[in-house]
């Protein structure tokens, strides 16, 4: 009667040891992936900034040359920062307030 016993609590403990590793491995799991989004939604902030500060650079650039009398280029140029290309475009219209030029600056990546 005794071998009976000592079998089923067997039976249980095995089971109580499985569904412990699959809610460790659940939870490991989550958190690994918690981490990959993380590093992924950086990249994406690090390059919209990167994006935002080429842009910003475009303008003045522009700005530069319009106050020297110049025309600013507006042949599209890419610029390659840490691995990522980024296609630098900028345009000018007319239309400003007292006859300036607008400078449209538009960076992809």
């Amino acid at each position: 009667m005794r071998l009976k016993s000592i079998n089923n609590e067997s039976g249980v403990i095995l089971i109580t040891v499985i569904v412990i590793v699959v809610v460790i491995m659940g939870v490991v799991i989550s958190v690994i992936s918690m981490n990959v989004s993380q590093t992924r939604l950086t990249e994406g902030q690090y390059q919209s900034l990167q994006s935002q500060l080429l842009a910003s650079g475009e303008a003045r650039r522009a700005a530069a040359e319009f106050q020297a009398g110049l025309t600013p280029s507006n042949t599209p140029y890419t610029v390659t920062v840490s691995g990522v290309p980024y296609t630098v475009s900028l345009r000018t219209t007319g239309g400003g307030l007292m006859g300036s030029s607008v400078v449209e600056v538009t960076v992809d990546y």
